[in-house]
């Protein structure tokens, strides 16, 4: 639409950045925006944040790096977080969502990734937050779009999604026992050949106008292309079996501390040439002897298949007695709460209630999205609490999404409310008589 905002971060030299960021939005009489320095975070977060994009066109790197450097280290460091994370995390998963669409500048409905294949953890990630991520799959042959996934259509992880509009597609030379074959595709949108190079046009074209990708990959019964990787990378392993470099170096890059990786063939064994993350190699002794220990142990837990084996029966009780007393200790204090809230709740919520609109007992996903609205068409509202625990932190987080004058207010108890006051802008406390 005329009102998008297009912000550009990609080369323009790229077919993908081209069309869709700059010609498209072009085209339909859009705002196109162009970073003139690299997409750094400092640079990227600050012109998200005066732009307020609605439409941006990116590659996996860029999202893997915002989910796994920042939002899932995040969630581990936190005792709140984890547990959320492992009791309500549709809820958890619900509220980060909204939070990195904050961070893209609050108005962003679509969020397009290609140029390489996303990792199926972050991709599902993604979809439990409710992201607004669409997956586009093509070359430059293409001019370039071949298959997609929008970002109202049903996701199957992995997915490249199905042909595009008045593109045909098919797999050529599919193997009987896997289903897997070259990517062949035909349409207007495949180029007339390589310019001045017929003998490598011809490689790539055949007479019927079919253009061949390189690219291998499965359909499924409705029509979903899953990429495995190129044909001229796969491997040919000692039973036969084809062995895709692209798939370990997806298990490779999941290692904390790893950048990126190359999986090759030499000398019949398969070898890893692995990038690290810039801080990892800021070592002492004792850091250094520690990577390598945990290093070792790593491979040791990995599976042929790339899955970590099951954690030492003693390691598995060690988490589960912590986990435990954690537990109790938590559903403790909350049971002595509640206790207190059933005998003066009432009174409290008569008392503070006055000269509000609204009033909503228990945040909860329910209620604090509906106080959140009502708060954003001018209501008064008050939330009040039932624990000050994860409710409070979820009520936090929903007037932090409110834009304006904050007109939502929350009641909790004494140092906690004032400590959600001074993390999260706009949150006021209630606490005469409490």
């Amino acid at each position: 639409f005329k009102t998008d905002r297009f912000l550009s971060i990609l080369p323009a030299a790229h077919a993908y950045e081209m069309s869709v960021s700059t010609l498209y939005s072009f085209y339909v009489g859009a705002s196109c925006f162009t970073l003139q320095k690299p997409p750094t975070p400092t640079i990227l977060l600050a012109a998200m944040k005066k732009i307020r994009p609605t439409i941006v066109c990116s590659v996996p790197l860029i999202i893997e790096k915002v989910v796994k450097n920042s939002v899932l280290p995040t969630i581990r460091k936190s005792r709140v977080l984890s547990w959320a994370d492992r009791k309500m995390p549709r809820i958890l998963h619900w509220f980060i969502g909204k939070r990195m669409v904050s961070t893209f500048g609050g108005k962003l409905e679509f969020f397009g990734i290609g140029g390489a294949k996303l990792d199926p953890m972050v991709e599902k990630f993604l979809i439990d937050c409710k992201f607004p991520y669409a997956v586009g799959y093509g070359l430059t042959e293409t001019a370039p779009l071949v298959c997609n996934v929008m970002v109202n259509k049903k996701r199957y992880l992995g997915s490249i999604g199905v042909a595009t509009y008045k593109v045909d597609i098919r797999l050529d030379n599919v193997n009987p026992s896997t289903g897997e074959g070259e990517i062949v595709v035909r349409g207007d949108n495949v180029m007339l050949g390589y310019y001045k190079d017929p003998e490598r046009t011809l490689q790539v074209l055949d007479d019927e106008g079919w253009f061949h990708t390189n690219d291998i990959a499965s359909m499924d019964d409705e029509g979903h292309y899953f990429i495995k990787g190129r044909l001229n990378n796969t491997i040919l392993g000692p039973s036969g079996e084809n062995i895709y470099p692209e798939e370990i170096e997806m298990v490779i890059n999941d290692i904390e501390g790893v950048n990126e990786s190359l999986v090759m063939e030499r000398d019949g064994k398969l070898v890893a040439l692995v990038k690290f993350d810039d801080n990892v190699l800021n070592w002492d002794q004792a850091g250094e002897d520690k990577f390598f220990e945990e290093l070792e142990a790593r491979k040791k837990a990995v599976r042929k298949d790339g899955h970590p084996e099951d954690p030492p029966v003693q390691v598995q009780g060690f988490a589960r007695r912590r986990a435990g007393e954690a537990l109790r200790r938590f559903q403790g204090e909350e049971r002595i709460m509640k206790r207190i809230l059933t005998l003066v709740l009432p009174l409290l919520i008569v008392s503070c209630s006055s000269g509000y609109d609204i009033v909503v007992i228990g945040g909860g996903t329910g209620g604090t999205a509906a106080a959140v609205e009502a708060a954003r068409d001018g209501a008064r509202v008050l939330v009040v609490e039932q624990t000050p625990w994860l409710g409070g932190m979820l009520t936090a987080a929903g007037v932090s999404a409110v834009d304006g004058n904050y007109r939502l207010r929350g009641g909790l108890f004494g140092e906690f409310a004032d400590s959600l006051a001074a993390r999260y802008g706009g949150y006021e406390a209630l606490k005469s008589g409490w």
